[in-house]
């Protein structure tokens, strides 16, 4: 996190002291490494990558399956929920290897399911399947094993 120390006077007891005071800021990330900027920054001093450029140029699922990578575990779940509800069947792989990426969140896993499952039914979807039946969670390879794969593949 973003964190600039600050040295000000403070009144404690009749007494004036000089003190750290700490300025938490609010964390912003780079849409591309998400690495921790600062929300003016143009250009990441990590990746190099022209922010402004490539939220242009960049796709809103193409974002989102980005986000997939984010270190946040709250922002990859609302992106796992999003793109079950769009039903976007490139989504299937990046999901499953999201799963893959975090093999003891199980709760992100099983949210990665459901939006597996409301994926048309696609080669996508039945590929993604499959990856999380080899999932190292039983928990998880048991539950992908209640999803249905498509007629062309069984």
């Amino acid at each position: 996190e973003i964190l600039n120390v600050n040295w000000c006077f403070c009144y404690f007891s009749n007494e004036i002291r000089l003190i750290k005071s700490l300025d938490f800021r609010m964390n912003y990330f780079c849409p591309f490494c998400f690495k921790g900027i600062i929300i003016e920054q143009k250009i990441c001093p990590h990746c190099k990558v022209d922010i402004l450029l490539w939220e242009k140029n960049t796709s809103y699922d193409g974002k989102l399956i980005h986000a997939l990578n984010h270190p946040i575990a709250e922002v990859r779940k609302g992106v796992i929920i999003t793109l079950g509800n769009q039903k976007y069947k490139k989504a299937a792989a990046p999901l499953a290897q999201c799963a893959l990426n975090h093999p003891a969140d199980n709760i992100q896993n099983l949210e990665i399911l459901k939006s597996i499952e409301q994926l048309p039914l696609c080669s996508e979807r039945d590929n993604a399947v499959l990856l999380m039946r080899k999932h190292p969670s039983r928990m998880i390879r048991e539950s992908a094993l209640k999803i249905p794969l498509s007629k062309n593949h069984k």
